[in-house]
């Protein structure tokens, strides 16, 4: 969805490249020496979880566009749109408070996915929520079908423990929504249908990819928080 919507803004006649760090600081440190000085602007996701910040410097502050997520120390003249990680989290929960409220525990699961990454300050924005009302909640490394349990509501980011948790619910007997309920992490087309609709958490990626591409025409700059809300649906009940 950014993807297409960026190059929907760009116009067919942007050349564009695509480069995978798959969350590696080796592989982002060659990809970004290996490809200076052979493009107009550069747009880089920064999530690792090393510091990045030394690495992103290097390359021409006026060309550079942060996607998704900032890093400290940015260089003067940098453009990014943004997720507030923890803050994005913790708003997000609050506005569904009522809905959650009706579950025993939260449980955020994690994954042990080398390819899912798990901003820190989901984390955090996570548990200063269940601090502030109150509410019993618990970090999960990982999830397997044995943590379903009736009265639970479960934050998950990986898809594919998405879908082990939906057939576990099925697989026990529990009903989705009222039993358990279950937050994925990031929207799709498909989790508007799945199971008639499983609600998410997720910022507004056609939006990122619009503002990234007019970052790159020149047509807006500077630090933009991009839009975040829970969505819900009938996963959560």
């Amino acid at each position: 969805i950014l993807f297409d919507s960026f190059i929907d803004v760009l116009g067919q006649n942007a050349d564009v490249s695509v480069f995978f760090h798959h969350y590696d600081v080796g592989r982002f440190q060659h990809l970004i020496r290996s490809n200076k000085g052979r493009f107009s602007h550069y747009v880089v996701m920064p999530h690792l979880y090393e510091d990045t910040s030394r690495i992103i410097a290097t390359l021409p502050a006026r060309r550079l566009i942060l996607v998704d997520g900032i890093t400290p120390g940015c260089p003067e003249g940098v453009s990014a749109v943004y997720q507030d990680f923890e803050s994005d989290m913790y708003q997000g929960l609050s506005s569904g408070l009522a809905e959650i409220c009706r579950y025993n525990r939260i449980r955020l699961c994690l994954s042990s996915s080398r390819f899912q990454f798990v901003p820190p300050g989901c984390i955090r924005g996570f548990g200063r929520f269940c601090s502030d009302f109150n509410l019993e909640g618990d970090v999960l490394a990982c999830l397997d079908d044995n943590m379903i349990r009736s009265g639970d509501l479960f934050i998950i980011f990986n898809d594919v423990e998405l879908i082990l948790a939906l057939n576990a619910v099925k697989e026990k007997g529990l009903k989705l929504g009222r039993d358990v309920g279950i937050i994925s992490y990031d929207d799709t087309p498909l989790k508007e249908i799945l199971e008639g609709g499983i609600a998410v958490l997720s910022t507004d990626f056609r939006k990122m990819g619009q503002t990234a591409a007019e970052m790159v025409l020149g047509l807006s700059s500077g630090i933009i928080r991009n839009p975040f809300r829970l969505i819900v649906r009938p996963s959560l009940g």
